[in-house]
């Protein structure tokens, strides 16, 4: 992990907004434990986003995020269209979570994990996480990981491995708040959302590269 000294010199007097890239289920779990589990006083209450058709609605899902997470994947995000009104619920909660000091929200501007061959590519941005931020105006924290799957029984088995930390390394590298203060200042619409968002990513693109680097 690289960054964990910056986020401990931060003082958020509101909640605080992760922002990351997305390949694995479990890469804000991992970048969170980070800050939970070490010295980053002020990250007392985590919640991450999550889409229900696993976490809430398989055995699995539910089982994962109770007994790995503690139940921070929340609140549940719904693909259905006959359950998506309970999405405006759910982004009232988010607005209410990064309003709070002391909460730090999880979520991938991207909007759904990258299944391409290149873990080094994006997905477009998409306005969710935009409108989210100009609705509660947290702060808001790039990061960018790599290095975990999505078959959490095989990550768990690399930690044994000889190699493990050489060959299968995960590899977190945190950079500084994001300013956008400017679109603030401006008219809610979803063209500003997407903006917002497309801001978002592009923090992600200098800790890519210096994800390479330490890799």
């Amino acid at each position: 992990v690289e960054g964990i000294e910056d986020l401990m010199a931060l003082r958020p007097d509101t909640g605080v907004m992760l922002v990351s890239n997305h390949r694995s289920f479990f890469d804000q779990y991992a970048m969170l434990l980070a800050c939970y589990m070490g010295p980053v006083h002020w990250a007392k209450r985590l919640f991450f986003p999550v889409r229900a058709n696993f976490f809430y609605d398989q055995p699995l899902g539910i089982v994962v995020n109770a007994a790995v997470a503690g139940g921070a994947m929340y609140p549940p995000i719904y693909r259905q269209a006959d359950r998506r009104t309970l999405n405006d619920e759910a982004l009232g909660k988010m607005v209410d979570i990064l309003r709070k000091p002391g909460n730090v929200l999880g979520m991938h501007p991207e909007g759904t994990r990258g299944k391409g061959p290149d873990p080094y590519s994006f997905l477009p941005a998409q306005p969710g996480v935009g409108k989210v931020a100009l609705l509660a105006q947290p702060i808001v924290v790039p990061a960018f990981i790599h290095g975990l799957g999505n078959n959490i029984v095989e990550d768990i088995k690399w930690n044994f491995g000889k190699e493990a930390r050489r060959s299968h390394a995960v590899v977190t590298v945190f950079g500084p708040p994001v300013d956008y203060r400017d679109f603030c200042a401006e008219k809610p619409r979803p063209t500003l959302y997407k903006k917002t968002a497309d801001r978002f990513m592009a923090a992600l693109s200098p800790l890519m590269d210096r994800e390479k680097a330490i890799r």
